[in-house]
């Protein structure tokens, strides 16, 4: 009875090992995947910031120049003698 026990015990360890070898190249594959999807991520995360806070800037720099040329257009001679004639 100890030797089909034996036989079975030692078949069992020599299948796991087999199974740790088929399994260790998927993990380290997937976990080097895994590596690769967060830094990517983390580079989008960060691009993204980077165009938001362009787009800020670029509406500041927009809305300046729009409050600029109003300022401008109000101090502009053409205005005043169009509303010397209209008078």
């Amino acid at each position: 009875m100890e030797k089909p026990l034996m036989n079975f015990h030692e078949n069992f360890e020599k299948d796991m090992k087999k199974y740790d070898h088929h399994i260790a190249d998927p993990h380290k594959q997937l976990s080097s995947r895994y590596v690769s999807v967060e830094k990517a991520q983390n580079a989008l995360t960060e691009w993204q910031r980077d165009l938001e806070m362009k787009a800020q800037q670029l509406e500041i720099k927009l809305s300046n120049k729009t409050e600029e040329d109003f300022k401008k257009a109000q101090r502009s001679p053409h205005r005043l003698a169009l509303t010397s004639c209209q008078a």
